[in-house]
């Protein structure tokens, strides 16, 4: 019988050899980063530092991807730029440039503070389990964690080699697997997302576990996943 404060859809973690994360939305609170992120954007907006072009721009790109579920091309880095470009008439280094600017490097700051509770908690109690953490994004994932000071194994991003292929992709997990040497069984993937993180894991016989934000902010989620990890270290 499961208890009270279990996770739904746990697997055994005895059996578990690596644990793969989504990242926006999964280790850290993405409603309260945009909230932070449109204040300041507002912020640039009045100091002239950011005009209606970069807006809109980031607005575009963010609606381009969306209608691109699991495309796959080898030039899919520079692909999702033209593909915004074109909708704007512009040229995409201003789109890459801008996208850089603003969507990648300008959170980073802000970053830290929404980070969720008991996330690096969960992260360490795997550590001491001998299980990989593996961190799968649509965007670049490097400086985002740096930026969160959180630790991993394994960092992916879907738009840039071996992958080249937008979540849900059952490829890029089966990549993913191949590369820690186990099997889609073996992993446990943990989204916010049922419709991308959620299908990729289930085309890919992977187990899934949904983030309930709700508890996520509150410091419960994380706690809760943690525990049947540590008993089972302990044992």
């Amino acid at each position: 019988m499961s208890q009270p404060n279990s996770i739904p859809n746990l697997p055994d973690p005895a059996r578990i050899r690596a644990v793969v994360f989504d990242l926006d939305g999964t280790l850290y609170d993405q409603r309260t980063l945009r909230r932070k992120m449109a204040l300041r954007l507002v912020i640039q907006v009045l100091r002239f530092r950011m005009g209606a072009t970069e807006l809109k721009i980031i607005r575009q790109f963010r609606k381009e991807r969306e209608k691109h579920p699991g495309y796959s091309s080898a030039q899919l880095d520079a692909e999702q730029y033209q593909w915004c470009a074109e909708a704007l008439g512009i040229a995409p280094n201003q789109v890459k440039t801008c996208i850089e600017q603003w969507m990648y490097r300008f959170p980073l700051k802000l970053l830290r503070s929404t980070r969720y509770p008991n996330a690096e908690l969960f992260l360490h109690a795997l550590h001491a389990c001998g299980i990989k953490r593996i961190i799968y994004s649509d965007y670049p994932v490097e400086a985002k964690m740096n930026a969160l000071q959180l630790p991993s194994d394994g960092q992916f991003c879907s738009t840039t080699a071996p992958l080249h292929q937008l979540k849900p992709s059952k490829t890029n997990l089966d990549t993913i697997c191949q590369l820690l040497n186990c099997l889609p069984e073996e992993c446990l993937y943990v989204g916010d997302r049922d419709d991308t993180d959620g299908q990729g894991a289930r085309s890919a016989g992977m187990p899934f576990i949904l983030v309930d934000t709700h508890e996520a902010r509150k410091g419960i989620f994380y706690k809760k996943l943690t525990e049947p990890f540590n008993l089972t270290h302990e044992g």
